[in-house]
């Protein structure tokens, strides 16, 4: 992935396994990047129904996707 992208919370809470076929959210806080800049990039990645968005507050991309394109 992007140098400097830290994920959070790449575990799940609850220790059980997400299958790839699961809609989930997950945050990436970005170390050296403002995540405004990302979100065009990225956006092709993300399945079309699903969502891509910059939180420059803390410097992160909330991003919700089905668990195989978010790992």
């Amino acid at each position: 992935m992007f140098c400097g992208v830290r994920s959070v919370a790449t575990t799940p809470v609850d220790g059980v396994a997400r299958r790839g076929d699961q809609v989930l959210t997950q945050i990436f806080r970005l170390n050296h990047e403002n995540p405004n800049n990302l979100v065009a990039i990225l956006r092709p990645l993300i399945s079309p129904n699903n969502t891509i968005n910059a939180s420059p507050g803390n410097n992160s991309l909330v991003i919700t996707d089905y668990a195989d394109n978010l790992q």
